[in-house]
Order: structure tokens, then sequence, then C-alpha cells
């Protein structure tokens, strides 16, 4: 019996590090966030507000470590990306060594400390197509600060997303075997990033916010909107969509989740992928019940469910994915997320769209016809 439970031990540590493994890291830098160049001719910036409640590094290339911290702090970061000519959409060119070669890689342009106050400001200097706009993203287990920063101006720049953007950092340690930790983190963040939901709602200029949240992420993101609806009564009408990306969320939880948001809550997409195999191993270590990223919505009682809550479900099943997870489809088809994200931030419905342009894309958009949160209880009544 002790040689079945080694060797299922040594299964599941094999399966965490084929699965979760991310491509790109023999090569990747550890530490990018020590400003090395301004960007180059051709080349694009992305100038995002940072707000995290990591605790701080003595060493500016960290900048934040994957500890928790009792404070949010926030930083106004510009990452340079290299000109189109040079790199493949949808990749990030992660920087081979400390000082980055803007030409041909992502970039640390400028990282400063900011208060509150001078949110402000840095509103002011939004293009004015994209202003009143906000997009928070929101990411997942096993990312360090400089990763999450890259990822997201990756993501915001091939997307060509029309908001101001912002990311919110949890304190992940970024290592493959700290999933544990990770989750801890991710729920110690709940009251932190509703405050941070609450500064920007509270802010005159922002109109609209939309949330992309990806992977633990979404964990996270449901339960800061559920403590917000729980502390005012309803979700701030200014948090008009929510983007849920490879969801790893069980099912159940997020039935649960999804009622305290009341009888109005945001407009939730859900990015999934029966393929994805990190959320294959998360369904084995959570119980064997289906995580949200990976259940097949084309069945029931899924269907029926997620069509009378008024949820979108955009499946990715058979879009190809470039690393070996497939649990980062949403950052490697960034035009995906373009007429997704770009038609939601502009007040369409993804009914608006012809069929025909989701097939040449080849996703299928299912749900959406909302009937009242209630009808919403049926999601995980039974299963498929």
């Amino acid at each position: 019996m002790m040689t079945n439970v080694k060797a299922s031990t040594c299964k599941y540590v094999l399966l965490l590090f084929l699965v979760f493994a991310l491509p790109g890291c023999a090569t990747q830098v550890k530490g990018m966030m020590q400003p090395v160049a301004p960007p180059v001719k051709g080349g694009q910036t992305v100038d995002m507000i940072v707000a995290t409640d990591r605790k701080s590094s003595d060493k500016p290339a960290i900048l934040y470590t994957g500890e928790r911290d009792d404070r949010i702090a926030l930083s106004n970061v510009v990452i340079s990306i290299p000109p189109a000519a040079n790199r493949k959409r949808g990749e990030v060119q992660w920087p081979r060594h400390r000082k980055a070669d803007p030409d041909k890689e992502f970039a640390t342009v400028s990282a400063t400390p900011i208060t509150t106050a001078q949110i402000d400001d840095w509103l002011s200097r939004i293009p004015a197509e994209n202003r009143g706009h906000v997009i928070i993203f929101v990411h997942g287990y096993n990312t360090p600060f400089d990763r999450g920063v890259y990822l997201f101006a990756q993501v915001f720049n091939d997307a060509g997303i029309r908001a101001a953007p912002v990311l919110f950092s949890w304190p992940s340690r970024g290592e493959t075997l700290a999933y544990g930790y990770d989750r801890e983190s991710a729920m110690a963040s709940r009251t932190d990033f509703a405050r941070v939901l609450e500064e920007a709602v509270a802010q005159n200029q922002v109109i609209d916010i939309t949330i992309l949240a990806h992977s633990m992420g979404t964990d996270l993101t449901m339960e800061a909107l559920r403590t917000l609806a729980l502390t005012h009564g309803a979700v701030p009408a200014k948090i008009r969509n929510v983007i849920l990306a490879s969801p790893d969320i069980d099912v159940n939880v997020f039935r649960k989740q999804f009622e305290d948001l009341g009888s109005q809550p945001p407009s939730i997409t859900l990015f999934v992928s029966k393929d994805d195999k990190a959320l294959k191993l998360s369904r084995f270590l959570g119980g064997n019940v289906d995580r949200l990223g990976a259940a097949d919505f084309s069945r029931e009682p899924y269907r029926s469910a997620i069509d009378k809550a008024g949820i979108h479900v955009v499946d990715l099943s058979n879009v190809h994915g470039d690393d070996d997870s497939d649990h980062l489809k949403f950052s490697e088809n960034p035009d995906i997320v373009s007429v997704i994200g770009n038609a939601l931030i502009g007040g369409q419905s993804l009914d608006d769209n012809p069929p025909s342009l989701y097939e040449s894309m080849g996703i299928l958009v299912i749900g959406g016809s909302r009937l009242g949160v209630e009808t919403a209880k049926t999601i995980t009544s039974g299963q498929p």
C-alpha cells in the first residue's frame, strides 16, 4: 500500500511539472523590472497602473516578491514591446538577460511608485478614444510579479484593448509546487482586490470597468465581487463586464458565488476549453468535481443554466494553443480577446456579432439570454 502511495505522489509531482511548468522558463531571466532602456522606433509601449498586496523587494529588478503584505501598493509601470516585424503576436518575447534588448524583447521602461492622488493624473494621459473605460487584469497561479506585468502588457497590446490598463497583482510565489500557497494567497487577497475595485469605481473619470481574470485569479475575482455585493447590496454599476479565462473554480463554488452577486450582476463571459490539461489536473486534485474552465457547456445541465443566467461561454476547445497545457489560449490568440473584449467594453452584446465571425476564429459562443438570476441555481443541479 505504501508503494501505491509513493507512486501516486511521484505521479502527482510529475504531473505538476509537466502541466504547470510555463514555456520559456528555462531561458527567462528572473527579475525583469529594472528599467533598462527607452522604447525603440517602431515599437509600442503599455503604460499601466499596478496595484499589489505583495511585499516589496529591496532589489529593483524584482520590485515585489511572492510574500503577502498588509497594505496595497501602487506603481505606474511602462513596458516596451518590440516592433511588429521583430515579434510574433500572442507571445511575450522574454528578456534573456537583465539588460533587455528592446528591439527584440519586452523591456521595462519605468516603474514608479505612486499614490492614490496621482491616479487622476494618469487617467488624464489615457488616449481620448480609450478614456473613461478601464480594464483590470488579474493573473493566475505560478505568476511572479514581473511575469504578470509582461503577460498583461502582451495581451493588452496584441488585442488592441480600448481601455486604461490596470493590473492587480496578488502574492503568487511563482513556483510550480506552490499551488497550495498561491490558492491561500488568492483568498487572502479578496478584501484587498475589493478595495482596489472600490477605488476604481470612485474615480470620477471612470465610466465603466471590465475585469479580465485568468485561472486562479478568476476565483479571487468572484470572491472580491461577492464581497462588494454583500457589503453594498449589489456589485457597483460601473463594474459592467467580467471575463473569466480558463477559470480554475469548482462549478459548485461558482454557483454559490454567482448567486451572492444579487439580481443585477455584471455581464459575465467565460473562456473555456475542454482540453485544458491544467484544469484536468485541478479537477483531479479537487475531488473530481468539474472545473468551470473545462466543463462541457454544450451539454446539460450546464447548457440551459448558463443561458438562463445570462452568462456567455466562449468555447476555445478547437483553438490551437502554443503551450503544452492549453491553459493560456486567451493570451496566445489575441484576436479573440480583441473581438470579445472590445465588444463588451463598447457596450455590445456578443449576440450582436454574426455566428460566422466566431466560426472563422474556431470558437463557439453559447448562452447569454438572461432570464433571471434565480435560474442560475440549476448550474450544478446534476452531473452532465
